[in-house]
C-alpha cells in the first residue's frame, strides 16, 4: 500500500528528500500557505483531548506570506523560550542523523518571481505558490518501512 493513500485524510501534510532520505511532514504546529500573491492563508493547530479522544482545532487567518511567515516565527521563538525554561529531560525518539523536526516548505518559481516582475501571464492553478510550516511530526523512510518521530 502506498504511504500517502494512507495519509490522505491528515492534514498538512508535505514530502521532501533530506540527503537522499524521504521525509513526510504531517500535522504542523503552524503553517503558511499563499495561495496566490495576495492572499496567505496562516493555520494555527492546537491538539485538544475531547470526548472524541485527540483532535486538532484549526484556526485561519488571511494576510501577506511574509507578515505570515514572520508572525509564527514570532510566536514559535516565544513558545521555544518557555519549553526551554519548564522542560523537564524527557526520552523523545531522535532521528540519527538529518531532519530532526522544524521547518519544511517550497516557494514556486513563478510565486519568487512575481515578487520583482510582473507575471501577465502567469496561470493561477489549485496548488500553492509557497508554503512553509513548522513540523515537530513526521515520518522518516528507513529500510523496512517508515518511522514517525
Amino acid at each position: 500500500m502506498n504511504i500517502f493513500s494512507s495519509l490522505q485524510d491528515v492534514s498538512g501534510l508535505i514530502w521532501m528528500k533530506d540527503n537522499y532520505q524521504n521525509i513526510i511532514g504531517l500535522l504542523p504546529k503552524w503553517q503558511c500557505i499563499a495561495l496566490d500573491n495576495q492572499r496567505t492563508l496562516m493555520l494555527e493547530r492546537t491538539l485538544l483531548l475531547d470526548r472524541r479522544g485527540l483532535v486538532y482545532q484549526t484556526h485561519s487567518t488571511d494576510l501577506l506570506f511574509a507578515d505570515c511567515v514572520k508572525q509564527a516565527w514570532q510566536k514559535a521563538t516565544q513558545h521555544a523560550r518557555v519549553d526551554n525554561i519548564t522542560s523537564t529531560s524527557t526520552e523523545k525518539t531522535q532521528p540519527k542523523g538529518g531532519f530532526s523536526g522544524g521547518l519544511m516548505g517550497f516557494v514556486g518559481y513563478d510565486y519568487a518571481a512575481s515578487q520583482h516582475i510582473d507575471l501577465k501571464h502567469q496561470q493561477h492553478t489549485q496548488a500553492p505558490h509557497a508554503m512553509l510550516g513548522n513540523y515537530d511530526i513526521f515520518l522518516k523512510q528507513v529500510a523496512d518501512g517508515w518511522e514517525l518521530y
